[in-house]
């Protein structure tokens, strides 16, 4: 039996020492918060960084959640900074039973991340590493997987994925019901997150239907036939067109609880939420939002 903790991964002693990195995947995939922080020169406040760290583990211990906190890899802490990305440890592999399915980034220059930390995974927690063919493109901030009483539930993004990545990834974990969708935002967890209540009941999404395509959003309304209510949201909630979106849509899921990184402005979200019994709560991150993130791109799943 396996047993859920959460992933984070400790902020080393200088984060992004020379500034927040630019990473691209696919032409349309770039993460535009990271060119307003290069263009402005906006750096990260280190020990501003490492106390949003320790509030956001202080909040995840006040919902009974287990955590798993990997140090800062010493392979991964460079001089140039392009690695410390791997703080946002959601986008480099996906926990399954006794599998870590590594993955295969379109933004090349994060793809050390992942393979150390395979590397971790393998060492340190005995998993099986599944390695994705090269034209499998895949990172995990591009889903989000919710397994309730009665059914599995997998949605997956295509603009840093491609189909042939999620479609890899479906056939391993065989959920029982799939959505590939695709987004305006560079991960599908920076305009999309599912919700789940305290009877471990999916209960609802919350989407900016301005942020994917209208045959995507046509999809997921099928989840009314299973109870699933749609809440909308307005893309100032995401990562925005222009990435100087709020993230707060970018959540973690627990069972009656999300936590972001923001507050929703998108009126009566919050009533919505708290009709279906599910607690929200906000942790100030300024730091890793600028670096393109927020609170799911930094937490993980990890069944050990």
């Amino acid at each position: 039996m396996f047993h859920k903790k959460i992933l984070l991964i400790e902020p080393c002693q200088r984060c992004w020492p020379k500034g927040y990195i630019v990473h691209q995947g696919k032409k349309t995939s770039i993460n535009k918060t990271t060119i307003h922080t290069l263009e402005n020169n906006i750096k990260p406040n280190q020990k501003r960084l490492e106390e949003s760290f320790k509030n956001l583990c202080n909040t995840f211990e006040s919902f009974g959640c287990q955590l798993e906190i990997i140090p800062f890899p010493d392979d991964l802490n460079d001089i140039d900074g392009i690695s410390h990305s791997v703080l946002y440890v959601r986008d480099v592999g996906f926990s399954f039973n006794d599998l870590w399915i590594k993955s295969n980034f379109s933004a090349k220059n994060r793809q050390e991340e992942a393979d150390v930390i395979a590397n971790i995974m393998s060492s340190k927690y005995g998993k099986k590493v599944i390695e994705m063919p090269t034209y499998a493109e895949i990172e995990f901030g591009e889903v989000h997987y919710i397994e309730t009483d009665n059914k599995t539930y997998y949605f997956g993004g295509i603009s840093r994925a491609n189909r042939r990545g999620q479609e890899q990834v479906i056939d391993i974990i065989h959920p029982d019901k799939y959505f590939i969708i695709e987004s305006l935002g560079f991960h599908l967890d920076t305009v999309f997150t599912p919700v789940v209540d305290k009877s471990n009941r999916f209960v609802a999404i919350i989407v900016a239907k301005g942020m994917i395509t209208e045959d995507s959003y046509h999809n997921l309304e099928s989840l009314r036939d299973d109870g699933v209510k749609i809440i909308n949201i307005d893309n100032k909630d995401t990562c925005d067109t222009d990435g100087l979106g709020t993230y707060a849509v970018n959540c973690f899921v627990g069972k009656g609880f999300l936590i972001s990184g923001a507050k929703f402005s998108t009126p009566n979200v919050i009533n919505e939420l708290k009709s279906l019994d599910i607690n929200f709560v906000s942790v100030d991150i300024p730091d890793y939002k600028y670096g393109g993130g927020s609170i799911h791109c930094i937490t993980n799943e990890l069944y050990i």
